[in-house]
């Protein structure tokens, strides 16, 4: 028996004494929230919350989630500058571009959010996430002549197999952190 409610609304995980939700007043339920949150919650707990755990393959659907919207965006791109005939200064294109860059922010903290929870899966301080970071932030600069930076790329490489494939559930601690009132 679980020592803990589920929040029917948002899936939050609330103490067994508890009767609301604390993010959302929700009512507190026994089964396990996951089973009534809508898809969109799903996603949006995914990729904007930062607190518990994920399994390896949310966190390949959440990774999968955040690099697929720019090569849509990309494509859209390339069709209409055939249909506008390379005239890159129309305000489609601008909009397009700030689009993009709204998206880019955004993108950096749903990755710190999957990370976060993929490493507490794994056990580990979320503070790694950082790791993940910098490593990511210089991959683009590993084509230059430095030597020590023409690693990077598979350093990185080896991060992402890591915790995308290494099985997790040694997060407890973590679980535990979400029945905590801040």
């Amino acid at each position: 028996m679980s020592n803990h409610n589920y929040c029917e609304q948002c899936g939050e995980i609330i103490n067994k004494e508890g009767k609301f939700c604390t993010s959302c007043g929700g009512v507190a339920t026994s089964q396990n929230g996951d089973l009534k949150m809508s898809k969109y919650k799903k996603i949006e707990k995914l990729l904007f919350t930062y607190s518990g755990c994920i399994t390896r393959s949310e966190f390949w659907i959440g990774t999968l989630l955040l690099v697929s919207f720019p090569f849509i965006i990309l494509i859209i791109t390339k069709i209409l500058a055939i249909f506008l005939s390379e005239n890159l200064n129309n305000p489609i294109f601008n909009l397009l571009i700030i689009i993009m860059a709204s998206y880019q922010i955004i993108m950096i903290y749903s990755f710190f959010c999957i990370w976060i929870k993929r490493y507490h899966d794994l056990g580990y301080s979320g503070w790694y996430s950082i790791i993940n970071f910098l490593l990511f932030a210089i991959v683009e600069k590993a084509n230059t002549e430095n030597p020590i930076l023409v690693f990077v790329p598979y350093i990185s490489f080896v991060l992402l197999i890591f915790l995308g494939f290494v099985k997790g559930g040694k997060g407890e601690k973590y679980e535990k952190l979400q029945d905590k009132d801040y």
